[in-house]
């Protein structure tokens, strides 16, 4: 565990206690998901739970649909700051629903992969809890958050070469980019498996922590994400998403231009405004540039 880890801890109790079970739009339409548990607290954070734990969390063409469903809905809801994405049981998600009629069938490959490019595309940062094993398509949702955040029991693979096939989603491209074309090669050339603390030394994993502590964990870092500017959030995440692959001129004329464009200067004074109150350091700063 991070040494600040315990730190933070001690708050994500009383977070999590003092919040309501869901707020009204997603109580409305909690029903809509079968695949899919979703609540969302009082801090704008939004807990999604893949809720097929009698099939290891595996990805059916229907949980590919409701994912892009809660994408959907998420981007059309201000009141989402942050999703937290973690599984029921002891899997996060075992990959592809082996039983699933569609299976390999072009539909159920083109919805898996809207389904975590929908995750990617999400302008609020995302954070899979990644709760036990991972493998094959539960690695490529994980891949495609913003921070994964693994608990002690957790394990990364993309297996599908021991069966003639390679990651579907995006899997490679999203892996190399993130631990590098060594590491991810000795993945998916392997079929390895990767436990947590292997995870986070390649970068696979931004942070290990207690299985008992790892939900409560990811919802105070999601919570502290939260209190900062949602058109800042969104800006940082499209320039590095946009700047992928990209020269660096042109990387750095796109980053220039959504900085600037990012905001009005009302929505940088709320937040300079919201900043001071936080701390005081800020409204000394801010009070003494007038």
């Amino acid at each position: 565990m991070p040494s600040n880890a315990p730190a933070a801890m001690n708050n994500a109790p009383a977070a999590m206690n003092n919040a309501p079970a869901a707020m009204n739009r997603w109580e409305a339409t909690s029903h809509e998901f079968t695949t899919l548990n979703v609540r969302q607290f009082d801090t704008g954070v939004l807990l999604v739970t893949l809720d097929r734990e009698r099939s290891a969390n595996t990805i059916s063409a229907q949980m590919s649909r409701e994912i892009l469903r809660l994408a959907e809905a998420v981007t059309e809801d201000s009141t989402v700051r942050v999703v937290v994405l973690t599984g029921s049981g002891r899997f996060f998600c075992a990959g592809a629903d082996l039983r699933d009629p569609t299976l390999g069938t072009p539909e159920w490959v083109s919805l898996g992969r809207q389904a975590v490019d929908s995750l990617e595309a999400l302008s609020v940062p995302v954070i899979a809890a990644v709760n036990g094993p991972a493998f094959g398509g539960g690695t490529e949702i994980a891949l495609a958050c913003d921070f994964r955040i693994a608990s002690e029991k957790a394990l990364f693979s993309v297996p599908e070469i021991k069966i003639g096939m390679l990651p579907g989603a995006g899997g490679l491209t999203r892996l190399q980019y993130l631990v590098g074309p060594a590491k991810a090669r000795r993945m998916a050339y392997s079929g390895c498996v990767v436990d947590a603390a292997e995870a986070r030394v390649m970068g696979l994993a931004d942070e290990v922590v207690a299985a008992d502590e790892l939900v409560d964990y990811a919802l105070t870092r999601a919570s502290e994400l939260a209190e900062f500017a949602p058109y800042a959030l969104a800006a940082a995440k499209k320039i590095f998403l946009d700047s992928i692959g990209m020269p660096i001129d042109e990387a750095l004329a796109a980053d220039y231009y959504t900085l600037d464009h990012m905001a009005t200067p009302e929505q940088v004074q709320e937040y300079r405004e919201k900043a001071a109150q936080r701390d005081p350091a800020y409204a000394k700063i801010f009070n003494k540039n007038g």
